[in-house]
């Protein structure tokens, strides 16, 4: 039975493409997340003062400070977890 999948295994000739494609949806994936937090942050920052809190507070149901933290943290997250994802699937290739 092993043998047989191993055998499958070089019978699969689009191995190589699929991967590559998925690579680049992840990372655009992950590109236009971190653009979109910071698009938000940009946006939440040009504000004045009590304009800012309202806004936070009415779409976010927070305060600007930590809104701001939160689309820091979820952006770091992206990364880290998109660059090991892309990682793992390079080794996979191999």
């Amino acid at each position: 039975m092993i043998s047989r999948l191993l055998a499958m295994d070089e019978e699969i000739i689009f191995r190589g493409p699929v991967l590559q494609g998925i690579s680049a949806t992840l990372l655009l994936f992950v590109i236009c997340r971190v653009a979109i937090n910071i698009r938000e942050a940009v946006y939440i920052m040009g504000l004045r003062l009590r304009r800012r809190r309202d806004y936070t507070v009415r779409v976010w149901r927070a305060h600007p400070a930590d809104v701001l933290l939160l689309l820091f943290i979820e952006s770091m997250v992206v990364i880290v977890v998109g660059a090991l994802t892309l990682v793992i699937l390079a080794s996979a290739s191999i």
